[in-house]
């Protein structure tokens, strides 16, 4: 499932410089000191890999944290494809976009750099905004360890020292004491942080994992996409659903290690 995003014609050009040699450069291996908070604990829940406590920038689970554009590693004063960094004509003119990593290999009419799309699927440490801030083993997960969280713990909509989101806790025996919160951070789009800034009362959380949208669209945009857990409350009503997000918005990450 996508989520389509309406993007705001008046938003200011908040312009950054295209790239171009780095991205042939090599995988960098990441840094190996561990640079999280001292708060920050990797909580096993049974699970393939450990969930970090809180979100990458903040230093509490109920903190927001910081929000990212899918494949950049610092925040940013507006996110549009006008200000995203891998945009290579800063555009938010469908047709006009094109992009200098991460591309399908059959998305020639997506792509902007040389030669073939790079068809890279997975987040490379480098662009890895988990790895870069945090460093040592930390990572964004993937779309199938963000799915694993999803279907092998138990989900409870709650509220942690006033905020509201998730409490996530392990199913298995053994770790059934083991949790992390998710709080319902929003997301961000050109400088406005939604969802504080609708009419209607929603509470909602987006996160990112580190796996390009593979799913076929019919417009054959996929590559705009990466996959992304959101979830709401709205009108009493609870969504929770791993789909795509437009890869141009201010997410949050919640890091995972093995």
């Amino acid at each position: 499932m996508r989520f389509k995003v309406l993007l705001f014609s008046a938003a200011a050009l908040f312009l950054l410089p295209a790239c171009s040699e780095k991205n042939d450069k090599p995988d960098d291996p990441g840094k190996e000191e561990d640079l999280a908070p001292e708060s920050v604990e990797a909580v096993d829940l049974g699970l393939s890999v450990k969930w970090a406590s809180c979100n990458v920038g903040a230093t509490a689970p109920e903190e927001f944290g910081d929000f990212y554009a899918w494949a950049c590693t610092y925040t940013q004063n507006s996110y549009s494809w006008v200000s995203y960094e891998f945009n290579k004509n800063h555009t938010i003119v469908q047709s006009d976009i094109k992009l200098l990593r991460y591309c399908h290999k059959d998305r020639e009419n997506m792509w902007g750099g040389t030669g073939k799309p790079d068809g890279r699927m997975t987040l490379r440490k480098t662009d890895d905004a988990a790895c870069v801030n945090w460093g040592g083993s930390w990572r964004t997960p993937t779309k199938a360890e963000m799915d694993e969280l999803l279907k092998s713990c138990d989900w409870e909509w709650t509220e942690q020292n006033g905020v509201s989101g998730y409490l996530v806790s392990g199913k298995k025996s053994g770790f059934k004491d083991k949790s992390i919160f998710l709080p319902a951070s929003g997301y961000m789009i050109y400088d406005v942080h939604l969802y504080e800034a609708m009419i209607e009362p929603v509470e909602a959380g987006s996160y990112w994992t580190s796996s390009l949208y593979e799913e076929p669209l019919d417009d054959k945009t996929e590559p705009m996409y990466a996959h992304s857990l959101t979830f709401q409350l709205k009108n009493d009503k609870h969504t929770l659903i791993l789909g795509g997000r437009d890869r141009a918005l201010g997410l949050t990450v919640r890091p995972v290690c093995d």
